[in-house]
């Protein structure tokens, strides 16, 4: 990172500093490869979805069956 007092030299506000240390912060973050985009959420979130009607759908099916029983 930075110095401070290089930036603040180069910019003569606070409020200029604090952006630019943000904008130098945000740089130095590495990427996660967890990180999921929109559309693979969607999808996750769908599968999950079906997965909870098909957990359900098999309780009521086993109900039935012991009340029959």
């Amino acid at each position: 990172m930075y110095p401070t007092c290089k930036s603040s030299f180069l910019f003569g506000t606070p409020e200029l500093n604090k952006h630019y240390e943000m904008l130098v912060k945000s740089m130095n973050q590495s990427w996660s490869p967890k990180l999921e985009t929109i559309l693979e959420n969607k999808i996750r979130l769908i599968k999950e979805k079906e997965k909870e009607k098909r957990h359900k759908h098999k309780l009521c099916q086993l109900d039935r069956v012991h009340i029959c029983v």
